[in-house]
């Protein structure tokens, strides 16, 4: 690293801006995300019968594997879903939670006027949060 660039005032500040959402993404974003998918029972069960039919478990399970799979993965998530809910303060309407961090990050992205938080070209903060 002898021979790499120091970078200037304003790259620090870009790349301290950088770090500071992917943490974000990383500590609050994702938190936001189980809660949603795996709010209710049912919902938590449509979610799995869904992976069953797009993952194609029964073309390579056994039926009873796949329930095993399905309603088991699904009384687990849900559970672990209301676990983050606790452990992480998301509020009782965990819709409310999840388009509140969803406004956070466009809030910044408006207030810099780009499409992506890296500009014109995303950043590994907005790759962290678009996937």
């Amino acid at each position: 690293m002898h021979n790499s660039v120091v970078p200037d005032e304003k790259q620090r500040i870009i790349e301290a801006e950088e770090r500071e959402w992917r943490q974000w993404a990383d500590q609050v974003l994702v938190h936001t995300l189980s809660p949603n998918v795996y709010r209710t029972a049912s919902e938590s069960l449509e979610t799995f019968k869904w992976f069953e039919e797009a993952g194609g478990w029964k073309r390579t399970f056994p039926g009873w594997e796949c329930a095993v799979m399905v309603y088991v993965g699904a009384a687990a998530m849900w559970v672990i879903a209301k676990r983050l809910k606790k452990r992480h303060n998301i509020k009782d309407d965990v819709r409310q939670s999840l388009y509140d961090a969803a406004n956070d990050w466009m809030n910044v992205i408006q207030k810099k006027g780009t499409i992506f938080l890296g500009g014109k070209k995303p950043n590994l903060a907005d790759i962290s949060v678009y996937g």
